[in-house]
Parts: C-alpha cells; structure tokens; sequence
C-alpha cells in the first residue's frame, strides 16, 4: 500500500493533463515537449489565433513556443492526429494502473471483454489474465518473453523500469531497437534502412542502453535542469522581493508627499493629484513589466521542471530505452533552453521608483507648478546618472557629519544611503542618526547597545548591528520594531535576502532573519571584520592581515594581497561599476581595485581629513559614498567626479 501511494505522488503530476487536469487520454507531445490529451490539444488548435494557424502552427498552452508541423500539415483539424504520442506518458500511466489493482488484460480489451489481469510481460509491456498469458507463450515471437506476476511487479519496485517498448515515431507500429551513434537518434529497423543506409555507426539499442542511467552525460543533464530550476526560481523570488520594494517605496513617497502638504494645502491640493496619478501610472508600468518578465520565467520554469519531471521519471520508473530516448529529446533541445533562459535573465533589471522632492519653498505658490518629479531606476541606477571615470576621478568632500564625535580609538561610526536619507551611527553615543540628502538633521534613536554597522533590508526598513543583538528599524518614525538575538558576537552586518552575513574577526557566519541562528560559517586566518556580499554565495572578506578574497560558491574568485601597503584591511564595498574598495586600516589608505581583483590606485586617507579609515560605503550606483575613521569618530560624505 505504501508503494502504491509513494508511486501515485510521483507520477501524478506527470501523468495529468495541464488543460483538463484530468489523467491523460492519448497524451500527445509538442516539440517543446510539453504533452496534452489529443482531444484537448486538438480543442486548443482549433480555438488558436487565426493567425497562427495560417502560418501553419500553433504556440504551445504552456510555454507559447510557436509548433509548426512537417512538411504540408493539412487543415488545423487533423494536426492534434499528427502529433507523436508520448510512450513514455503511456508505459507510466500502465504503472499507475498496476499499483491501484486497476489493470485489465490488454488482450481482452481488444475484443472489448474487461478481465483483471494478472501477469505483465516485460517486453510488450502489457498485462494479461491467466488464459491470454498461457496464450502469449504460445507464438514463437513470443515464447522467451519474460512474464512476471502484476502482485509481484508491485511489490518489486523498479520491476517495471527494467523492461518496456519504446515505438518509432516516424513508424508508430514498429519498436526502437536500433541506434544511430552519428546522428545520436534510436529508432526502428525500417528508420535504418531508410535514412541511415549512409551512417557509419548503427548499433543495436541493447549495446547503447547499458548504464544509461548512470551515465555522465545523463548524470550532468539532471543536475544541470536542477540548476536551471533553481536558478529561475531564485529570479522569480528576486521579482517578487522588487514587487514589494516598489510597494514600499510607493508608500512612503506618498508618504513624504503628505507630509509635505500639510503647511501648503489648498495649493497642493492640484499638484498632489497630478503627482500621484504620474505614481500610480509609473508604479503600474513597472509593475507590469516585473509581471511580464516573472511571466517569461514562470514559462521557462515550467518547461525545465517539466523536463525535470521526465527525467526524475525516466530514472525511477523508466527503462534504459526509454531513459536514453528522454536524454536524446532533451540533450538536442538543451542549448536552445539554455540559451533562452540565459536572454532572459540577462534582460533582467531591478527597477525603483524614486521621488525628489523640490527645494524651493519660498514663494512656493507662485513659482512652482509641481511636488516634484519621479523616475524609475533599473538595476538601481538614475536615469540621468552622471557619467564619471571612477577609476581616475577626482575625490571631492561634501560633508563632514557631526554625529557625536569620539575621543578616542574605537569611536568608528558607520552609515548607509537609505530612499531619502543618509543614516549614521556612532558607537561611543550608542545612537543612529538620520539625515535628508541635503546632509540636513531629521531625527535620531538612541539605542539600547553599541552599534557596530548599520544595513538596509528593504525602502522602509534598516537593520543595525549591535554587539549580538540586530534592531531592526523602520526608517519613517525611527523606532524600533524587532531584536534579533544573535547566537555569535559580530562586527560587520549585511542583509543579503532572506539571511544576513556577519563578519568578526576569523568567521563569516549566515544568520537565520527570523530566529538569529547561525546557519552555517565560514573560518579565516583573520582581520575578517567586514564583508562585502553580493549574494549569498558571493561575497568578499579579509582573509588575513593583508589579504583580501573574492569568495563564489565557497570558490575563491581572486586573492589580492599587498603586504607593503595594506595592512589590517577593514571595511569593503563596491561601487556601481564594480569597482571595490578596501580600507586599510593602519596603513591609512583605500585600495581601489578592478571586479576582477586588479589594483587601481591606492588612496591615502589624509584626503580626507581622518587618519585610521574603518568603513566606506558607496550610495546604490552612485559616486557618492561614506567614510568613517576609527580615531575620531567622523563620518565624511565624498564624490568621485
């Protein structure tokens, strides 16, 4: 009983119609191989756009991949009969039959008597009640053919996947038995004599379906459509964590908008509905592409977890014939899959909305017409970004912040660039300060620990870490919504999505978001104190006293070292060009280095006006960044121009 329902869960999915969700009834398969009941794919042909039927095909339910049939494909009424029936989908639909004690004798069937089988032959793959299975033996096409009990195949498990015909597409009545290795394609005896006379290399399927299963090339073509899934998956969640971004950040620039009004409300009255309905048309553009583009992915998705699902089917149940005919569909239509998917994620932008408020209050209702303006980011970056040469620019310094200066060593601050804001902290005060882009005081927290770092998890939400603790805090009334208790002490903190990394000294470890566990570590030799990330399995980090690595899937990337002139690397980030950036911390300079770990320049500190840099951190693709000194507490706004 058990057998029976591990093997329904299994095959279920597999065996049922996506249009009709019921168990196929003669599954017929597309080129992309996506398979549909005949009646139902032929319903779906006939009730197509006009339009593609005059081009002589049809887009695929599931994938909308045009299908064009062969040569003269006849009226649109007789393309559903033309298409290959899935064996495959047949032999596991016999299996299901057989665990739920359904199978009748196949031979009866034929003179439309329904008897319960009770013997399966392994070669024909059909079932046969006692009489029709003494019959069986009696032709000697016949005679050798191993026939087992149906109680006996349920009770062997992969029985079933030992034995099975595969037929000819091209001659449906005939069985796969041999094997052209030049073109890579099993086919019929008759295939070979008509399109194989010229190939050097035909072999019986005997000889090429052994170890089938196990092979390399099958091995690397299932753990590669795992990766593919995965990765696909891991976009979908990138879209749907930017749908909720752009939610926010709708919200607070109404927000910001509302606040505003108070002290202008009858001229704003006009503006404010002109500014919002511009929000509202903007936000449902990108909201509508970020759909259309989860859409495209969600396609792709399902044509690789489906293809998924042949294979993981092909390798419990199937049998090596029917596993290396699977392998050759899905190695041939591989690149182009992949290819697909590759354009599509390559197209793939993060987009933002942003609202810049205007300066001019004064004489506000006879000079202005507007709140202000709004335009969207892709892949964070301005649409008017200024164009800057950030490896040879210029260092220019805006701003020195006042934030509660230290008097000694270990008064380091960190600071981040949040929607509207610039959010600072300073140790020794134990407070996190928030400034507008102007570099203007708004508010501040003081909090409960010392603050070590400060990241961004979302447009209205920062965390800060605070010797074992994170605070995570919402960025518009600055309280405190949730302590996460930490398992380990840290120093540098980043929100990655949905784990944080934290960086102390010898570990990076990955914290559990919801339970401050610590879900896995990874040792250094040390002077690990921050790390940058640009996901979780790309990061960058200190590894010793003048070394930095480039860490990708627990490889390493790049190793830059320069014992002479970096000495106790400190913070690291990265600006919008890839460039990054090390703070040496007693040999008082930045390193600034090529994506690929090539060094720029090395810039001194005195630059700036501190003397022990500790953290720097760049504004989402911008040239602006901050950097904290660790003597004195300041905290520096500068731009590369």
């Amino acid at each position: 009983m058990a057998t029976s329902i591990a093997v329904k869960d299994e095959l279920s999915e597999l065996l049922t119609c996506p249009i009709c969700l019921e168990t196929f009834n003669v599954p017929k398969y597309l080129p992309c191989l996506h398979t549909f009941c005949q009646s139902c794919i032929s319903t779906f042909i006939l009730s197509s756009d006009t339009k593609e039927k005059d081009k002589g095909g049809f887009e695929c339910p599931i994938c909308r991949k045009l299908i064009h049939l062969k040569g003269n494909p006849g009226v649109p009424e007789t393309w559903a009969d033309q298409l290959p029936i899935n064996h495959l989908i047949i032999s596991m639909m016999d299996l299901k039959d057989i665990t739920r004690s359904e199978k009748v004798c196949n031979a009866c069937q034929l003179s439309n008597v329904s008897k319960k089988a009770v013997s399966w032959c392994t070669v024909c793959c059909e079932s046969y009640c006692t009489e029709c299975a003494k019959d069986h033996r009696k032709f000697r096409m016949s005679l050798h053919h191993k026939i087992i009990s149906i109680e006996e195949l349920k009770s062997s498990e992969g029985v079933f996947g030992k034995s099975g015909i595969v037929f000819c597409d091209e001659h449906p009545v005939k069985a796969i038995e041999v094997f052209c290795e030049d073109l890579s394609k099993p086919c019929c005896t008759l295939c070979a004599t008509i399109y194989h006379r010229k190939c050097e290399s035909v072999t019986t399927v005997d000889k090429v379906t052994t170890g089938i299963k196990t092979a390399t090339r099958t091995i690397e073509l299932h753990k590669k459509l795992q990766k593919l899934s995965q990765d696909i998956a891991s976009s979908l969640k990138v879209g749907k964590n930017n749908k909720t971004e752009i939610e926010t950040e709708s919200t607070n620039i109404i927000s910001e908008i509302d606040s505003m009004k108070i002290n202008i409300i009858k001229h704003l009255a006009r503006m404010e509905n002109e500014i919002k309905e511009d929000l509202l048309t903007k936000k449902g553009e990108i909201l509508k592409s970020i759909d259309n583009e989860a859409m495209e992915l969600t396609s792709l998705k399902c044509t690789i977890d489906n293809w998924k699902r042949i294979m993981d089917t092909c390798l419990t149940h199937g049998s090596e014939l029917q596993c290396l005919t699977e392998l050759n569909r899905l190695t041939a239509k591989k690149d182009e899959i992949e290819n697909s998917i590759k354009e599509t994620l390559s197209k793939l932008k993060t987009k933002s909305l942003i609202f810049k408020p205007i300066d001019a209050l004064k004489n506000f209702e006879n000079n202005e017409n507007a709140l202000g303006s709004l335009t969207t980011s892709i892949s964070g970056s301005m649409v008017h970004m200024p164009s800057v040469n950030m490896q040879a620019g210029k260092i220019e310094i805006i701003h020195v912040f006042d934030v509660g200066i230290g008097q000694s060593r270990n008064s380091f601050g960190s600071g981040i660039f949040l929607c509207n804001s610039i959010l600072l902290t300073n140790k020794p005060s134990s407070r996190v300060v928030k400034f507008n882009r102007e570099c203007v005081y708004q508010s501040e927290l003081k909090l409960p620990h010392e603050p070590y770092d400060i990241t961004k998890i979302d447009n209205s939400k920062f965390a800060v870490g605070a010797t074992a603790h994170i605070l995570i805090i919402d960025v518009i009334s600055m309280q405190i919504k949730t302590t996460l208790k930490v398992s380990v002490s840290f120093w540098g903190l980043q929100y990655t999505c949905p784990d944080y990394i934290v960086a102390h000294n010898r570990n990076i470890s990955w914290i559990d978001e919801s339970s401050g566990k610590e879900l896995n570590r990874f040792t250094t030799n040390g002077q690990s104190y921050y790390a940058h990330a640009s996901g979780k399995n790309d990061y960058l980090c200190a590894v010793d006293a003048a070394t930095v690595c480039k860490f990708v899937d627990e490889k390493i990337g790049f190793t830059y070292t320069c014992s002479s002139q970096l000495i106790d690397p400190r913070g690291i980030d990265v600006d919008y060009e890839g460039n990054i950036y090390i703070c040496g911390y007693s040999s008082k300079n930045i390193h600034q280095l090529t994506k690929e770990g090539k060094l720029v320049r090395i810039i001194p500190v005195s630059t700036f006006g501190i003397s022990r840099p500790w953290i720097i951190r760049f504004d989402k693709n911008s040239n602006r960044f901050l950097l904290t000194d660790d003597n004195s507490g300041k905290i520096v706004l500068c731009k590369i121009c």
